[in-house]
C-alpha cells in the first residue's frame, strides 16, 4: 500500500508557495521491528547578501536521492557527491560539503574551512596546477598545513564495519555519512554556518538557516495521530550550486509491518520557535498537493506520479474542518454562472478561472456552508442577506452571459415554448429540440415577464399569444405523447 502525503496549500508557515516537501519512509528489520521518516528541504544562498545572509527555501527543491557518485575531478572511485536519503537512524547532525573550494585569482592551494555549531573543520584544497577553483575531492585534500591528506569532507559510503550499535536504542545501526569531524552534536533550525575559501563570492561566506523545520502530522489507526517529533540529522552543502539540503528524520512507534494504520500524513514548513498548530493546518489540506511518500523501492527511478487518480481521489474526500473561500461570492457566482450555461466542457471553465476540479468542489462548498449558516441564523454569519446578494449576483452574471439571439424570439414564439414546457413530461427534451440551455430560457422568461409586469398592452400580447399556443396544442393542449 502507497502512503500519500498531504501538503497543504500554504505549507510553508508565512504562506508562501513551495514546490513538494519530499517525504520518504524507511523500515528497520530488528529485535523490533520499527517505521521511519526522512523529510527534506533545500534552501538556496544564491541571492550573495553582504554580511550575514538568510537562506531561502528553494522554489524547485531536490528529491529523495540514493548515494551519487562524485563528478568532480580527482574523485576516487566509490567516492560520493551526495550520500542516501534513506537511512534510518542518526544521533547526530552530518555536515557534508561537495562542490568547489574558491580563489580570487589562479593558486596552487587555496584554505577552506566550515563553521557551524560544534563543527569547525579546516583544511587545504591542493593542487599541481594553479586555478581559481579546486575540487572537494579526496585527491586534493589536505590538512591545514598543507602536508598530509586528510579524510573527505563529502559524505562517505557505509561499510558493514561502520555499523555503530553504541548509541540509543541499542538495536539500531547508526548511519552517520560524515566523517567524526564533521558531525554536530545538534543543529539549530537558524544556525549560521560559515564558509571559508568556499564560495566564489568571496573569501568568507555567512549564511544562516530561515528557522524554519518540516512538521509532519501522522494519523496512525489504532496506534493515535499527532505531530512526529523530527530530528534535523544532516546539513548538505554544495558550494557551486549554492544550496543546501536539510533532512529530518523520526522514527513511528509503530511496526514496519503495520505501516497500513497509517492513513493521513501531512507535512508543512513552520517556524520552529512558532509552529501553526494542526487545527490551522488542516483548513488548507483540501487546497493543497497530494503526492507520494518515497520508499527505496521507488529510486532511483523516482518517485510516482503525481496526479493519479489515487491522489485525486484522496484529496476530494480530504478530512477537513468545513473551509473558509478564498475567493469572493462575485468570482463565485460568475463561475457558478458559466458553468450552467455548458457552452464548453466544465474542466475548460474551471481552468480559465484558475481553478481544478477539487478547488472549484472546496470553494463551492465553502460558500454554500456559509450561505447554509446565514439561512439557520448562526452567529456571524450574515442572516439572509447573504443568500440574497448570491442571487442578485448570480443572475447578474447570467444576464452578461445572455446570447444576443435570445432577444430575438417573438411573443409566438415565446408564449409556444412556455406552453410546451408547463405541459412537457420532460422539460429537458424541449429545450433540446429548440436548442437552447437553462439558464437562456431563464433569460428569455425573466425578459418577457418584466415587460409584461411594467407594459400593459405587452401583458394583454403574452396572454393572447398564450391562449392560440394553448389552443394549438392537440387535445386541448396536451400531445399525444405525453398523455
Amino acid at each position: 500500500m502507497r502512503l500519500i502525503v498531504s501538503q497543504p496549500h500554504s505549507a510553508l508557515a508565512d504562506g508562501r508557495p513551495t514546490g513538494l516537501i519530499p517525504v520518504g519512509v524507511t523500515r528497520w528489520r530488528g529485535p523490533e521491528d520499527l517505521f521511519g521518516v526522512v523529510v527534506k528541504v533545500t534552501f538556496t544562498f544564491q541571492q550573495g547578501d553582504p554580511g550575514v545572509e538568510t537562506a531561502l527555501v528553494a522554489p524547485e527543491p531536490l528529491s529523495l536521492q540514493l548515494d551519487t557518485d562524485s563528478e568532480l575531478g580527482g574523485a576516487g572511485e566509490g567516492e560520493l557527491a551526495y550520500g542516501t536519503d534513506l537511512g534510518f537512524y542518526k544521533p547526530r547532525c552530518d555536515v557534508l560539503l561537495t562542490g568547489h573550494a574558491h580563489a580570487k585569482q589562479a593558486v596552487n592551494g587555496i584554505d577552506a574551512a566550515i563553521r557551524v555549531a560544534d563543527v569547525e573543520r579546516r583544511f587545504q584544497v591542493v593542487a599541481s596546477a594553479a586555478a581559481t577553483a579546486l575540487p572537494l575531492s579526496q585527491s586534493y585534500l589536505r590538512d591545514p598545513l598543507g602536508a598530509h591528506p586528510c579524510p573527505i569532507v563529502g559524505p562517505r559510503v557505509l561499510q558493514r564495519e561502520d555499523a555503530d550499535t553504541a548509541f540509543a536504542p541499542e538495536q539500531l545501526v547508526t548511519q552517520q555519512l560524515a566523517v567524526e569531524d564533521q558531525q554536530a552534536a545538534k543543529l539549530p533550525d537558524d544556525a549560521l554556518i560559515v564558509l571559508t575559501g568556499l564560495s566564489p563570492r568571496g573569501p568568507e561566506r555567512q549564511v544562516k538557516l530561515p528557522g524554519l523545520r518540516p512538521q509532519l502530522f501522522v494519523g496512525a489507526g489504532d496506534y493515535g495521530e499527532g505531530v512526529l517529533a523530527l530530528t534535523f540529522d544532516t546539513l548538505w552543502i554544495d558550494t557551486d550550486l549554492e544550496i543546501m539540503v536539510g533532512l529530518w528524520r523520526g522514527i513511528l512507534p509503530l511496526p514496519a509491518s503495520e505501516a497500513r494504520q497509517i492513513d493521513r500524513m501531512i507535512v508543512t514548513l513552520e517556524d520552529s520557535q512558532h509552529p501553526r498548530d494542526v487545527a490551522a493546518i488542516e483548513r488548507e489540506v483540501g487546497r493543497g498537493r497530494f503526492h507520494y511518500a518515497v520508499e527505496e523501492d521507488d529510486l532511483p527511478e523516482g518517485p510516482p506520479a503525481v496526479d493519479d487518480d489515487a491522489l485525486v481521489f484522496t484529496k476530494l474526500r480530504a478530512r477537513e474542518p468545513t473551509p473558509e473561500p478564498t475567493i469572493t461570492l462575485e468570482v463565485y457566482a460568475e463561475v457558478s454562472a458559466e458553468l450552467a450555461e455548458q457552452r464548453e466542457p466544465r474542466n475548460e471553465v474551471l481552468r480559465r478561472h484558475g481553478f481544478d476540479e477539487a478547488i472549484w468542489l472546496l470553494e463551492e462548498r465553502a460558500w454554500l456552508s456559509r450561505m447554509a449558516a446565514a439561512t439557520t441564523g448562526q452567529a456571524g454569519a450574515g442572516g439572509l442577506e447573504l443568500a440574497m446578494r448570491y442571487g442578485e449576483l448570480y443572475l447578474a452574471a447570467q444576464e452578461r452571459l445572455a446570447d444576443p439571439a435570445e432577444a430575438k424570439l417573438t411573443v409566438d414564439q415565446y408564449a409556444e415554448l412556455k406552453v410546451s414546457l408547463d405541459e412537457a413530461r420532460d422539460p429537458a427534451d424541449v429545450l433540446r429540440a429548440h436548442e437552447l440551455s437553462l439558464p437562456a430560457w431563464m433569460r428569455i422568461d425573466r425578459r418577457w415577464c418584466a415587460a409584461a409586469r411594467d407594459d400593459d398592452e405587452v401583458a394583454k400580447q403574452v396572454d393572447r399569444a398564450m391562449t392560440r399556443a394553448r389552443q394549438a396544442r392537440p387535445q386541448a393542449g396536451v400531445a399525444e405523447e405525453d398523455r
